[in-house]
């Protein structure tokens, strides 16, 4: 199973975009792996086979259901709202954050 890519708007590097202290609170929901400068998720219960050529297991593909992960999703896409908790933010964001705050 080649897990789920998440695309990375322009601009944006799954490095400084993904909110990794997101799972310091909720655990471990699925495996993430940064790769060639790629963003690759895989359910906990991945099958480890392909259903289809190039397409994800089912368990990986049902993780585009789970609402904290389509939260996320959309939070790299659109940006997250300043008042957000900071395991919200992605690395990139969280610097923002203080550059604005130390020129308050």
């Amino acid at each position: 199973c080649p897990g789920f890519y998440v695309t990375m708007p322009p601009g944006k590097t799954p490095g400084s975009a993904y909110p990794f202290l997101f799972h310091e609170n909720l655990g471990d929901p699925w495996d993430i792996i940064l790769s060639a400068g790629k963003l690759i998720l895989w359910a906990c219960d991945c099958q480890q086979k392909m259903p289809k050529e190039h397409s994800e297991c089912l368990s990986c593909a049902a993780l585009l259901k789970l609402p904290s992960l389509s939260c996320i999703l959309e939070c790299i896409k659109k940006g997250v709202n300043q008042s957000c908790p900071y395991q919200y933010h992605g690395a990139g964001g969280l610097v923002m954050l203080l550059h604005e705050k130390g020129s308050e």
